[in-house]
């Protein structure tokens, strides 16, 4: 329908519209933005919901399979809030779903609503017990709907990633680019959420009890490990148990979910 579209879809090549090219996508927009393209939903079948979270907002499209082609009923997308830019991957994701149901609410209320995420812990959601009450509000949520979850690779997340990546959406702040900017490895990170101090005696303390903890010494021993280029499997398995860990001036540190 657009051949002129599809030679720019590479990868790893820049996209330089030519002066019809452009007229081809602004036509392409203005298609996926109006009848027919938007699908008349039939309650009667399953309504499908592809849902995504970058760093910075959330989006979901809602479709139903007619004749084996996927046809779209609506979509959404909004900027994260300022609290919800530091949530884990899951709890954005999880954020995402509950957002696109509320959107969505009058199409997956009372039929069965099927969820794609690419992360797979949240197909057992709800076996796993909630942590905190922001999670037992969500929890109560998804109940009302009882959606299913099924899996489905980022790669193929298409048109939700895209939602959840709106360039408009991006926060213009220096903070959200520092932070989209900062990269961690295993043993050395480099944002500096506060500084941890204390007297000579209470960190000697500290360290005098590591002598008596089994955990702290497995850490530890892992840690040194790290330097060497070749590990047997155990010990791969041992560097991604306490991937999290790190020493430094003889203290044992731990990088919490927000930092990562």
């Amino acid at each position: 329908m657009f051949p002129l579209l599809k030679k720019k879809n590479k990868r790893n090549t820049k996209i330089h519209f030519s002066d019809e090219q452009l007229k081809n996508f602004k036509e392409l927009k203005r298609r996926l933005r109006n009848p027919p393209v938007l699908h008349l939903p039939d309650f009667s079948q399953p309504m499908h919901q592809r849902i995504d979270a970058s760093k910075f907002a959330v989006g979901g499209a809602l479709f139903q399979v007619v004749d084996g082609v996927e046809r779209p009923i609506a979509y959404t997308s909004r900027k994260m809030k300022s609290a919800e830019l530091n949530y884990s991957t899951q709890q954005q994701e999880l954020l995402a779903i509950v957002d696109a149901l509320a959107a969505f609410r009058i199409y997956c209320l009372d039929g069965l609503s099927i969820v794609e995420t690419d992360h797979k812990s949240l197909e057992g959601l709800f076996t796993q017990k909630m942590t905190n009450r922001r999670l037992a509000r969500w929890y109560d949520t998804l109940a009302e709907y009882q959606p299913m979850f099924s899996y489905l690779p980022g790669a193929k997340k298409g048109i939700a990633d895209a939602l959840s990546r709106r360039p408009d959406l991006q926060p213009d702040t220096k903070f959200f680019h520092d932070l989209s900017a900062t990269s961690f490895d295993d043993t050395s990170f480099s944002l500096a959420i506060s500084k941890v101090s204390g007297d000579s005696e209470f960190i000697s303390r500290i360290k005098k009890s590591y002598k008596k903890e089994r955990d702290v010494h497995a850490i530890l021993a892992a840690i040194k490990k790290r330097k060497y280029d070749s590990k047997s499997k155990h010990e791969h398995q041992q560097h991604n148990k306490y991937r999290y860990y790190s020493e430094a001036n003889g203290l044992l540190w731990y990088v919490s979910n927000t930092c990562r």
